[in-house]
């Protein structure tokens, strides 16, 4: 393991603060998870043309989408998120839209040989049954942990991030 990469991801993870935006204690923060990720892929589509290079893009996340494209729940605290027998019912309001948003974008990322890695830690569900096309069809990975200072979330970032090989070019493979 690389002492350079070590220290660069813990002083990464070690500056990482909470939002300073306040919440309202009825009801959950503000996420733009959808938005996000199609900024994200939009302005990598833009950068690097399509079948050029491969790339990934990286998706940090400690709660549900609340709001525009992908959400998954309300902002309201008193709305409960669904579950997994709500999903066998087909009882989730939000569930079928926010997959056929993800589900579209994946087809975008593919078309551009983009792949997603989504790092889930949080103790609540963060979406990623819906998010889950993006990961699966552009082959990128899933970590879901309880919080982004465990030694799994680390281990499983510097793996992502390491470089095996021909210079430049990232060791995905080395996924567990």
């Amino acid at each position: 393991s690389d002492p350079t990469c070590d220290t660069t991801i813990n002083n990464v993870l070690g500056d990482l603060q909470r939002d300073a935006y306040p919440v309202v204690s009825t009801q959950r923060p503000a996420r733009c998870t959808g938005t996000a990720l199609q900024v994200a892929e939009a302005l990598l589509g833009a950068t690097v043309p399509p079948g050029s290079a491969a790339a990934h893009i990286m998706l940090f996340v400690g709660g549900p989408c609340t709001e525009g494209p992908g959400m998954v729940i309300g902002r309201d605290l008193t709305e409960e998120i669904r579950s997994h027998k709500d999903l066998a019912k087909d009882n989730a309001p939000y569930s079928m839209k926010a997959r056929k948003f993800y589900r579209g974008l994946a087809g975008e990322m593919v078309s551009h040989c983009h792949a997603l890695d989504v790092f889930a830690c949080a103790l609540d569900q963060t979406g990623l049954f819906e998010q889950r096309d993006l990961v699966q069809l552009t082959g990128g990975v899933c970590v879901q942990i309880d919080t982004f200072t465990h030694g799994v979330f680390k281990d499983s970032l510097r793996r992502v991030c390491a470089v095996e090989g021909e210079p430049g070019f990232l060791g995905a493979s080395a996924c567990a």
